[in-house]
C-alpha cells in the first residue's frame, strides 16, 4: 500500500495501479500543476508582504526625517531665556517680524536766528555737522520738522525749509513735516499753504496737519478744537495736500495724549475724542469713496506734572499693551482698514509742564529705553523723540547745549546693536525688561535687557538641548548691573558673542558714560556686573 503523506485524498493516496502507465503519466502532470499553482500562490502572497512591509518602512524613514528636521530647526530656531526671578520665555526665531526704521525717530526745529515769514530770530536749534554725525551715530532714520508748539506759531520761511533739506541729506534721515491748523492768527489759508509746502518739498513723503489740537485755541471758536471742528479741518487740508501729490502720507489728528478712557469721560484728550475724529473721517471717505487719513497720530508723555514720582516711569510701558491692540481694533472698525500709527512726540513729560529737570537722567534713559523696546515689540511704524536739542538746559533732549550726547541719545545708539526684525516674547517684563531682535537669515540673535531695579539681574540663554552639527547656539551667562541697559549679542555656529553696556548717570550734571562693549567669556570675576557676559 502506498503512504500518503497528504491524507487520503492526497495525490499519493490516489496514484493508480501499476502498469497503468498512461494514467501516472497524467498524474504526474496534475501533481506538477498543483505544485506549481501552490507555489504560485506563496510566491505572490510574499511579493504582496514584502511590498507592504517596504511601503510601511519608507513611511517611517519619512517620518524619522522630518521628525529629525524638525527638531534640527527647533536647535537652530528655538532657545530658552531663563530669568532668575521671572519665567521662562521660548525664543522663536521663526517668528519675528520686520522693525520698522521710522520707529527710531526725533524732532527737529529750525536753526537757531533763523528767520520765520512772522518773526525775525525765531528759530530755535543749535544745528551743527556734529549734530547730524551724532544723529546717524544714534541711528535716528526720521527727522520730524518744525515740531511742537513752534510749529503752530510760526510759518516757516522759504530759507528754514531749505535747512531742513539740508538737514534731510546730511543726516540720511526721512522727512515728517507739520503743516498749520488754522494759520498765524488766522489770516493764512492753512489748506492752500499746506499744498505749497508739499510742492516745493517733494522729497518729503510723510505730513501730519496741526499739533496737539486738543490744546489749540481754534481762533474761531475762541476755545480748543472739539473732534468735529478738527475733522473738518483735516478733511480740507489733507484733500488739497493729497491734489498736490497723491503719493504722500497725511497723519492726524496729532493729539496731546492718547488714553483708554472710560466711555463717559468727556476730557480733551480721552479715547473718545479719538473715537470722534476716527468716525468722522470714515463717514466722509465712505461717501466720497476716497481716502484722506493715512496714519493716527498722537503725542506720549506719561509724566504729565511736575509732582508726580519719577519711579512710576518704570512701569508706564505697560500701558501700550493694552492701548495700541484697542485702538487697532477702533481703526479697524471706523474705516474698514488699517493704517499705521505714529507717536510723533514722546518724551518723559511734556516742555509745556515745567518739570523736565526734575526727571534724573537715570529713570528717563531706562524708561526711554522700555519704551521703544515695547513699541518694537507692539510693531509701531512711526515714533519720533521730543526733541533732538533744546535752546534751554534739557537733561531729557538728545544732545545738551554744548553738543554733547546725553543719556537719551545713549540709549538711541544701544538700539543700533540689535538686528532689524523682531521677535515678540512672552515675558513679565518687571523688574527687568527683555526684547529679543534676529537677522533676516536667522544666524544672529541680539538681546536687549533693561534692568529697572537696584540690583544685579541675571539671565540665562540656552540653545535647545537636542544637539545637532548645524545650527547651534552658544549658551551664555549674562548678568545685567543695577539701573542699565544692555545687549548681548550671539552668532548661530560661529559660539561668538558680544555685549554692550549703558549705564546711564545718576545726576542731571553728571558725566554721561559712553556705551561700553566686550567679547563674551572676558569676564573674570563671576560676580562683576560691569562686563554682562
Amino acid at each position: 500500500m502506498g503512504f500518503n503523506h497528504n491524507g487520503p485524498q492526497g495525490p499519493v493516496g490516489q496514484m493508480p495501479p501499476p502498469g497503468n502507465m498512461a494514467a501516472m503519466a497524467e498524474w504526474k502532470e496534475l501533481g506538477a500543476q498543483l505544485s506549481a499553482q501552490r507555489f504560485n500562490r506563496n510566491s505572490k502572497g510574499q511579493r504582496r508582504l514584502l511590498a507592504i512591509l517596504a511601503i510601511i518602512t519608507l513611511i517611517l524613514v519619512i517620518f524619522a526625517a522630518v521628525r529629525m528636521n524638525a527638531l534640527a530647526s527647533n536647535n537652530g530656531d528655538q532657545l530658552t531665556i531663563h530669568i532668575a526671578s521671572q519665567q521662562d520665555a521660548i525664543i522663536d526665531l521663526r517668528k519675528s517680524v520686520e522693525i520698522s526704521p521710522y520707529l527710531f525717530g526725533a524732532n527737529v526745529l529750525p536753526k537757531v536766528a533763523s528767520n520765520s515769514t512772522d518773526a525775525d530770530n525765531s528759530g530755535v536749534m543749535p544745528y551743527s555737522p556734529k549734530l547730524a554725525q551724532g544723529l546717524q551715530t544714534m541711528g535716528i532714520k526720521m527727522l520730524r520738522y518744525p515740531g511742537g508748539s513752534w510749529g503752530e506759531q510760526h510759518i516757516l520761511s522759504n530759507d528754514q525749509l531749505n535747512d531742513f533739506n539740508k538737514m534731510l541729506t546730511d543726516t540720511k534721515t526721512t522727512g515728517m513735516m507739520q503743516v498749520h491748523l488754522s494759520g498765524t492768527k488766522g489770516q493764512d489759508d492753512p489748506a492752500q499753504l499746506a499744498a505749497q509746502w508739499v510742492q516745493s518739498m517733494k522729497s518729503v513723503q510723510l505730513w501730519s496737519i496741526g499739533n496737539e489740537p486738543d490744546l489749540t485755541v481754534n481762533p474761531a471758536t475762541g476755545k480748543s478744537y472739539t473732534a468735529d471742528e478738527y475733522a473738518q479741518a483735516f478733511i480740507q487740508i489733507s484733500t488739497k495736500m493729497h491734489q498736490a501729490n497723491p503719493n504722500i502720507k497725511v497723519f492726524g489728528p496729532e493729539l496731546s495724549s492718547y488714553f483708554d478712557a472710560n466711555a463717559g469721560f468727556q476730557s480733551a484728550n480721552a479715547h473718545t475724542w479719538i473715537d470722534e475724529f476716527l468716525q468722522k473721517i470714515g463717514e466722509y471717505e465712505k461717501q466720497n469713496n476716497g481716502k484722506v487719513l493715512d496714519g493716527i497720530s498722537f503725542h506720549y508723555y506719561p509724566h504729565t506734572t511736575p509732582f508726580a514720582q519719577p519711579g512710576l516711569l518704570m512701569s508706564s510701558g505697560n500701558e501700550w499693551s493694552y492701548i495700541l491692540p484697542d485702538l487697532r481694533a477702533q481703526i479697524q472698525k471706523t474705516l474698514g482698514r488699517d493704517v499705521p500709527i505714529a507717536i510723533t512726540a514722546m518724551n518723559t513729560n511734556p516742555d509745556r509742564s515745567g518739570s523736565q529737570a526734575q526727571i534724573p537722567p537715570t529713570y528717563g534713559a531706562l524708561w526711554l529705553a522700555d519704551t521703544i523696546g515695547t513699541l518694537m515689540n507692539e510693531q509701531v511704524a512711526y515714533a519720533a523723540f521730543y526733541s533732538a536739542s533744546s535752546a534751554m538746559q534739557n537733561p531729557t533732549s538728545l544732545f545738551a547745549l554744548d553738543g554733547s550726547e546725553t543719556a537719551m541719545g545713549r540709549v538711541f545708539e544701544l538700539f543700533t546693536h540689535l538686528q532689524d526684525h523682531v521677535v515678540p516674547l512672552a515675558i513679565q517684563d518687571d523688574p527687568l525688561a527683555v526684547f529679543a531682535t534676529t537677522s533676516k537669515d536667522r544666524k544672529t540673535l541680539s538681546l536687549m535687557f533693561v534692568n529697572k531695579t537696584p540690583l544685579t539681574q541675571h539671565a540665562q540663554v540656552n540653545p535647545s538641548t537636542i544637539q545637532i552639527s548645524s545650527g547651534s547656539w552658544p549658551f551664555e551667562d549674562i548678568k545685567i548691573a543695577a539701573y542699565s541697559a544692555v545687549v548681548v549679542t550671539l552668532h548661530r555656529d560661529s559660539g561668538q558673542a558680544e555685549g554692550y553696556t549703558f549705564i546711564p548717570p545718576t545726576k542731571t550734571d553728571g558725566l554721561v558714560a559712553p556705551v561700553n562693549s566686550t567679547i563674551c567669556g572676558l569676564r573674570t570675576d563671576p560676580v562683576d556686573a560691569s562686563i554682562p557676559c
